[in-house]
């Protein structure tokens, strides 16, 4: 047995003497980096029993014949450049019961595959990538053995073969990112009752889930996503006796959810029917099904008012997500909750029409994840909300003025926290506790300070958006002290004095800089390195002097620079045509003059711009 598969290190040639090997029964060396010709000595091994070289794109294999009393089982040709002969190439493979197909990257164009059924002791077939718009594959209706069958990224501008159907072994059947020219799902999918799962992922169908799906009463696992299907919800799906896992998600599905027989014995454990356009209330069966661990209906037109103490109820739940419909959560004064039986670790409740910070969250110590986003929230954010252990937290879009405690808060796991579009004052909450803070947005507030060494507790941030505040005085040095500032935002604030030179030092990790709309004055800071990360520069709207520093021009990915209104006084910047992915130039509004030249020349300046703004200055010529 040689098992090298996914050594992306391995490289070079096949080594020749796995063909002496005549023992050897498995060879696997899937998801490598070999290249050249395969060696066909190897197909002659009869001791062969699995053999495995997927995923090698660089690796050119010829089938030659198998010999006779050959005891091939498994043989994946799948994402390898191969080729045959003929299809006699794949005789002698009577003992062959798993076949992976690709002929995407292969040396064939769309060859007939009929000579499949011959291996009348498969039970695995994948095909990946073929077009079987010139011939209705009927040959799978041959091969009745088979218990899982996997189509992926095949055209079907021909009919779905009804011969599938006569495939009443098969346990598990895939079909992905497939195109069925808005073919409707055919009610043969109702023969195959020993289906435990079916995926059908990205394909392009049209129309209803086929009420014969009533029939797989076997059935374990159900999967249509993004596929298109419409229609309603068949009431036979909810009443399959041993369904666990049922996700129709980001389809047109329509009409109301309806109750579900027996919840309470239901073995349903995984539901998401988000991104559809159902309507109606939730049926209350939902919310008794003693087994259910994950439920998203998040994005429906769902209406209707839900108590927070029925969702308690589910002991098993880890994932809840009921947001963006238009339902009301409210919540009973003295709703009794056994936190300490709760499991609950992702919580979602965005645009549920909340007008209280739900006081039984307090008690809720698995919460990691929450989300009350798009409310109506009032007054004050309540203190023990730190105490949690939470790893994000978004209170963004609500109506929040205050904090109960100082700024300095409790944020052990906290990596990703907004308070974005609130009436929030004061000082910008900081984590009193080592924290891997990464993501803060507190923009669109009326926070007026933040404290002065912030950059000690949130060292390792990357995203930063303190916009649209009231924060004054100069830009905090602080700034410097980050490790991997990736996006700084401090737009349409009131600081002043100069930009600090160190944020240039920090190009090579930073992709977005805005200050726009600031009273920032002085000029623009010189020590641009190279390998400048930089993507977009906005400076609009401040009252920068001097010349555009050269070093600029370190900035390869630079797509946005917007400099306008300040009181830059230079020539125009031709040197900036250099950059080969800018995109937006805007010097509107300042002091620049002489002649604007190298926006038509022959050679390759500004090859990617698209719009150019230079408004209100003193250009001649």
């Amino acid at each position: 047995m040689i098992n090298l598969g996914y050594n992306s290190e391995l490289t070079g040639k096949v080594p020749e003497f796995f063909s002496e090997l005549s023992s050897l029964t498995v060879l696997d060396i899937s998801g490598t980096q070999f290249e050249g010709q395969f060696p066909t000595k190897i197909f002659q091994l009869k001791s062969l029993r699995s053999l495995d070289f997927s995923d090698n794109p660089m690796l050119s294999v010829r089938l030659t014949h198998f010999p006779a009393g050959n005891n091939l089982e498994t043989l994946n040709l799948a994402g390898t450049n191969f080729s045959y002969d003929m299809p006699s190439s794949f005789d002698n493979l009577e003992s062959l019961k798993t076949l992976g197909f690709n002929t995407m990257g292969s040396d064939l164009e769309n060859p007939v595959l009929s000579w499949v059924s011959n291996l009348t002791q498969l039970t695995h077939l994948k095909l990946d990538g073929y077009d079987f718009s010139k011939s209705v594959p009927t040959w799978i209706g041959k091969l009745t053995r088979l218990e899982s069958l996997t189509i992926r990224d095949c055209s079907f501008s021909v009919p779905i073969p009804y011969e599938i159907g006569n495939l009443t072994e098969l346990a598990e059947l895939e079909l992905w990112s497939s195109d069925f020219f808005e073919q409707r799902m055919t009610s043969w999918i109702g023969n195959l009752t020993k289906l435990t799962s079916l995926t059908i992922f990205t394909c392009n169908f049209s129309g209803p889930i086929p009420s014969t799906i009533g029939n797989l009463i076997q059935l374990e696992e159900l999967v249509v996503w993004s596929s298109n299907i419409t229609g309603k919800i068949p009431k036979s799906l909810f009443a399959l006796p041993v369904l666990q896992q049922l996700l129709l998600l980001e389809n047109q599905l329509v009409g109301s959810l309806e109750d579900i027989p027996s919840p309470l014995s239901s073995p349903l454990r995984e539901i998401d029917l988000r991104s559809n356009q159902l309507t109606g209330p939730i049926s209350k069966s939902f919310f008794q099904l003693t087994n259910l661990q994950y439920l998203n209906l998040e994005s429906n037109k769902l209406t209707g008012t839900i108590e927070l103490g029925s969702i308690w109820r589910l002991r098993n739940l880890f994932y809840l997500n009921l947001g963006n419909n238009m339902i009301s959560i409210t919540e009973k004064e003295g709703d009794t909750v056994f936190f300490h039986s709760l499991k609950i670790q992702d919580l979602n409740l965005a645009s549920c029409n909340l007008t209280k910070f739900p006081a039984s969250l307090k008690y809720l110590d698995t919460i990691q994840f929450l989300d009350l986003s798009n409310n109506q929230i009032e007054r004050a954010i309540p203190s023990w909300v730190w105490d949690n252990c939470l790893f994000r937290l978004n209170l963004s879009h609500n109506m929040f003025t205050t904090l109960e405690k100082s700024p300095i808060v409790q944020m052990t796991n906290l990596n990703d926290l907004d308070l974005s579009f609130n009436g929030l004052q004061g000082s910008i909450p900081l984590p009193s506790t080592p924290s891997d803070l990464l993501f803060l947005d507190c923009s669109n507030n009326n926070f007026s300070s933040i404290e002065p060494n912030f950059g000690v507790y949130i060292r390792n941030i990357s995203y930063i958006n303190l916009s649209k505040n009231k924060l004054s005085g100069r830009v905090p040095l602080s700034f410097c002290s980050l490790n991997k500032p990736e996006f700084i935002d401090l737009s349409y604030n009131y600081f002043s004095g100069p930009i600090p030179s160190c944020l240039m030092e920090k190009v090579d990790m930073m992709i977005i800089l805005k200050l726009r709309e600031n009273k920032l004055q002085g000029m623009l800071p010189e020590n641009i390195r190279e390998g400048c990360k930089l993507q977009t520069i906005d400076l609009n709207g401040n009252q920068i002097k001097g010349a555009l520093p050269r070093l600029l021009a370190n900035c390869q990915d630079l797509e946005v620079l917007d400099v306008g209104n300040n009181q830059i006084l230079d020539s125009f910047p031709s040197w900036l045509g250099t950059l080969p992915k800018l995109q937006v130039l805007v010097l509107r509004s300042n002091q620049l003059d002489g002649t604007i030249r190298s926006l038509r020349d022959g050679y390759q300046h500004f090859t990617s711009l698209q719009i150019v703004d230079l408004v209100s200055n003193h250009f001649s010529g």
